[in-house]
């Protein structure tokens, strides 16, 4: 018996001496709001990476593309509301039998038209709060029966306005500024983050925060001006590619961050600095 441990621990550690803390291959994330702008980045990050993937959206889209060729054995694409969480949890399961215990999941599903504050009513603001921090909270839930407990890591799609006012200069007269309801969700968001983490750190499950910082979307009737506005407040004077955010979501949902759990992590340009 000693002998056999003896070789199992050399083993193990000529094995982890090869491989990269950031390797996420045969692992098994979910990734909420999957056929959104993000989500599809975030999908098709990982499964490039080699990780077996749950995409859930309300809607069927663009994502549709990684079904095709080498990632068709990986992805598994359910359509359904994040806040019905008795429907995530039966997507959850469904997943963990094919694939396994859950190792991570990016919280990312949430829908919070950009408006006026005062043009909301308070039904609107309600919801908001609804899509953009109770069904977080929800998703996480019907996670925890099916994660793994030696190592899963919980990412939370969070927002520059978490902790900042915007500048509503910066919108000149398009009238498509974050409302009050996007910036007290996503401050609450960071919130869920911090007390989770100190909720499920005995069963080695981490909680983060991910903040990007400008990374709209590529629209034919964008203005010029507007983009303007935004570059010249980012000291790397440019918008985000969404790309730039895979190498972050990795570095949360992989080993390589097994000590960083409750805080959050800003992909920003420097936007924040100032």
């Amino acid at each position: 018996m000693r002998r056999y441990e003896a070789y199992s621990k050399f083993r193990n550690s000529v094995v982890n001496q090869f491989t990269s803390p950031f390797d996420v291959c045969n692992r098994n994330f979910i990734v909420t709001g999957a056929n959104g702008y993000l989500g599809r980045t975030f999908s098709k990050g990982l499964l490039e990476a080699g990780a077996n993937v749950l995409a859930i959206s309300r809607n069927r889209g663009l994502l549709d593309d990684a079904v095709q060729g080498r990632f068709k054995e990986n992805l598994q694409i359910e359509l359904l509301d994040c806040n019905d969480e008795s429907l995530v949890g039966q997507a959850i399961s469904v997943f963990q039998k094919r694939f396994g215990d859950i190792d991570g999941l990016v919280n990312n599903a949430y829908s919070a038209p950009r408006r006026p504050s005062f043009d909301m009513t308070t039904t609107d603001i309600q919801k908001v709060i609804q899509d953009c921090f109770i069904q977080y909270w929800t998703t996480i839930r019907a996670l925890i029966p099916f994660a793994n407990k030696d190592h899963c890591s919980i990412v939370n799609n969070s927002s520059l306005w978490a902790s900042l006012a915007p500048n509503l200069d910066m919108y000149l007269d398009l009238r498509n500024e974050p409302s009050i309801a996007l910036t007290v969700s996503k401050a609450a968001v960071n919130q869920l983050t911090r007390y989770t983490s100190i909720l499920f750190a005995k069963d080695g499950i981490r909680v983060n925060s991910l903040v990007p910082g400008a990374f709209p979307q590529k629209r034919s009737e964008i203005r010029l001006d507007y983009v303007d506005q935004i570059e010249q407040r980012i000291p790397m004077r440019r918008i985000g590619r969404p790309e730039e955010l895979i190498g972050p979501v990795i570095f949360l949902l992989s080993r390589a961050s097994s000590y960083m759990t409750g805080q959050t992590l800003n992909i920003d340009g420097g936007y924040t600095i100032y």
